[in-house]
């Protein structure tokens, strides 16, 4: 299996490259980072760690587009167990360009993970006023529909069939189940300030049972004040709901900008706490300082106190910083910019450097 993985990632990548410098109309981008940390845990010290996301866009015509987006945990340790996903495989084809319509309409085929609609507002660090639905499901076979104006989506419909069994309908919590089929709209810049998504997902087929979700964010005051929420409904055997809020400000103050975020849910009013903090020295150079605070039944207080320095040189950004946190208690947040594999120690020392190209 691990063999195979390495040749797909291999094919992909020679095809992407191969597609990027014969193809005008191909485009290539993505991410990478690496890094190490300590990590105070009983069965090691210190440990490696690394991602890649390499993305394609290859325009077959005027009209349509493939795009593939590809993931790689722990690139450099491929051989040794490193995973490879292909995120995103889909056609996107322009009804309304091929038409000449006054708006765009653009027609998607392919795979991808449905749910999850990602709203570019968030103005802390921590980020805990983004209580947006997260993705339903793995990959799946998905058919969707965007309409935009001037390059900005209106309304965007997506109907996805689960290409694997995702769960059990008899699951104790319908909330968490499985589901044969999704249809979903979302509505990502409704009057500048306010983003919207709802979608119904079906657990049962022959009965068209699943559960339904909704999820609204809106950023306010010169970007300074954002708020989000998500509801759960759902409608198997007994009627369950979940509902999580979210709320953040910031402010800038010389050259310090200070974050503060609260999030709470249907079991928690109050759950978690996030107070962050970035000190600019100059264009390149920095402090950011982050610490989270719990709030839920049993929470440990103290969930991380992350404080690292960092330098950027052109896109590369270098970091180096400790995070004192402890995932062997009831903590929910171990880290602010750690790398997230501190999530399974004692918190520690960490270096890592990243880029997007």
């Amino acid at each position: 299996m691990k063999k195979l993985l390495v040749i797909l990632g291999a094919i992909t990548l020679v095809f992407g490259f191969a597609v990027t410098a014969m193809a005008a109309d191909a485009t290539f981008s993505g991410e990478f980072s690496f890094g190490f940390a300590t990590v105070f845990a009983d069965d090691k010290d210190m440990v490696g760690w690394g991602d890649l996301e390499v993305n394609f866009e290859f325009a077959a015509d005027d009209y349509n587009t493939v795009v593939i987006e590809t993931n790689f945990e722990d690139p450099i340790f491929l051989l040794s167990g490193s995973l490879f996903y292909i995120d995103t495989a889909k056609l996107d084809t322009d009804i309304g360009a091929y038409f000449g319509l006054p708006i765009g309409l653009v027609h998607s085929a392919g795979w991808h993970e449905p749910g999850g609609e990602s709203y570019p507002d968030e103005t802390t660090g921590f980020e805990f006023e983004d209580q947006t639905m997260d993705s339903i499901g793995e990959a799946t076979t998905a058919i969707g529909l965007e309409a935009n104006y001037n390059d900005v989506a209106i309304i965007d419909v997506d109907f996805s069939v689960a290409q694997l069994s995702q769960g059990d309908v008899a699951t104790d919590d319908p909330l968490k189940g499985g589901w044969d089929a999704y249809f979903g709209v979302a509505m990502p810049d409704i009057a500048d300030f306010v983003s919207a998504e709802a979608y119904y997902a079906i657990q049962d087929s022959s009965e068209f049972k699943g559960y339904f979700g909704v999820d609204a964010q809106t950023t306010q005051i010169a970007d300074m004040i954002t708020a989000g929420m998500s509801l759960t409904i759902a409608t198997t055997d007994a009627v369950m709901w979940d509902w999580l809020y979210g709320i953040g400000a910031s402010a800038e103050v010389s050259i310090a900008k200070i974050g503060v975020s609260l999030t709470g849910n249907s079991e928690d009013a109050l759950d978690l706490l996030g107070i962050d903090a970035n000190l600019a020295l100059t264009d390149d150079f920095g402090i950011d300082a982050g610490v989270a605070l719990g709030f839920y039944d049993d929470a440990e207080t103290l969930q991380c106190f992350d404080v690292s320095a960092y330098a950027k040189v052109g896109t590369a950004t270098v970091r180096v910083g400790y995070d004192v946190t402890d995932a062997t208690k009831n903590v929910k947040q171990t880290e602010y910019k750690a790398p997230a594999i501190l999530q399974d120690g004692k918190g520690g020392a960490y270096f890592n450097v990243g880029t997007e190209f």
